[in-house]
């Protein structure tokens, strides 16, 4: 269980939050780790030339829970970074080679290089191997260059385009799950636009394909934005917001605080998603409203204290 004495850098609500996820279905768990490591995740080789090792690290600002959540579910260590950042890392041949299969159907965006690390871990000599030459054979070097190769190959060029993604009709509770890692990492929350309607919204530069993956489950917009090759998939309509976020909520880790105050305000709406005018509901609306803010400026505020 993730305790406030062993782990003193989390929110007071993330206790709970993260001890009903850690009762999910391992697949589940899996899931939402490939859509959260496909926001934040980063894939890479590091060390000297003979001892160079495969690594996936998530840093977090105000939310360790999310790290203990993918340390739980798929290895790894904790450790501080800085003063205000924790990183999850994973790191060496065995837990590469165990994490990399858990996740890489789920991935999107770090699919190929999800793959590419992998296949540097295999390249790798198991531990406590013997009788072999200190130097590397000529095939080993062989192996690990091309996996970094298809590694910076992989980060050059993501996917710019997705393939067809199944609809929510046609979708699995892990398709959801990997949604909601991807809206704890990257998503928005938040109100705007005419009559301060809900706003779900989730952008990325380098590719729209888990844009195009989420439109397909819960609809919303898709547009390319300003100069920039930025995607925004965004969700204002209230009846979309309630099926979007009911979905989503059980698998939530970062921004579940934020989604129930989110859900409640769009309930606030009616079926067609226009504003009521009594002052009873305007009032919870803007209670809810206040809630929302405060849950989103309260997660960047909460660092880890200095002992």
């Amino acid at each position: 269980m993730f305790s406030a004495a062993a782990n003193p850098f989390h929110r007071p609500s993330d206790e709970a939050t993260l001890d009903r996820l850690l009762s999910n279905d391992p697949a589940l768990r899996a899931a939402w780790a490939a859509g959260f490591i496909d926001a934040e995740g980063y894939f890479g080789v590091m060390g000297r030339v003979n001892a160079r090792r495969p690594v996936i690290e998530v840093g977090q600002v105000g939310c360790r829970a999310a790290l203990v959540l993918l340390e739980q579910t798929l290895g790894g260590q904790i450790r501080r970074r800085t003063a205000r950042v924790d990183l999850w890392r994973l790191e060496g041949r065995a837990a590469i080679s165990e994490a990399v299969p858990q996740i890489v159907d789920h991935l999107t965006v770090k699919r190929h290089e999800a793959l590419a690390v992998r296949d540097f871990a295999l390249a790798m000599r198991p531990r406590g191997s013997r009788g072999l030459p200190r130097t590397l054979t000529q095939r080993e070097r062989s192996l690990r260059f091309d996996a970094e190769t298809s590694l910076r190959d992989a980060k050059a060029s993501p996917p710019i385009s997705a393939p067809t993604f199944p609809a929510l009709s046609g979708a699995s509770h892990t398709d959801v799950a990997w949604a909601a890692g991807f809206v704890d990492g990257e998503g928005y929350l938040g109100t705007g636009g005419r009559g301060a309607s809900p706003l779900l919204e989730v952008s990325q530069r380098a590719t729209d394909a888990p844009l195009r993956r989420l439109q397909a489950l819960f609809g919303g917009s898709l547009f390319r934005a300003g100069r920039s090759p930025r995607w925004v998939w965004k969700v204002n309509s209230a009846p979309q917001m309630r099926i979007a976020l009911a979905l989503l909520l059980p698998h939530l880790m970062v921004k579940a605080e934020q989604a129930e105050a989110l859900l409640g305000y769009a309930s606030t709406f009616n079926a067609r998603g226009a504003t009521a005018t009594d002052e009873v509901t305007r009032a919870l609306r803007s209670q809810l409203a206040d809630r929302l803010t405060a849950a989103r400026k309260g997660r960047r505020r909460w660092l880890p204290s200095i002992a």
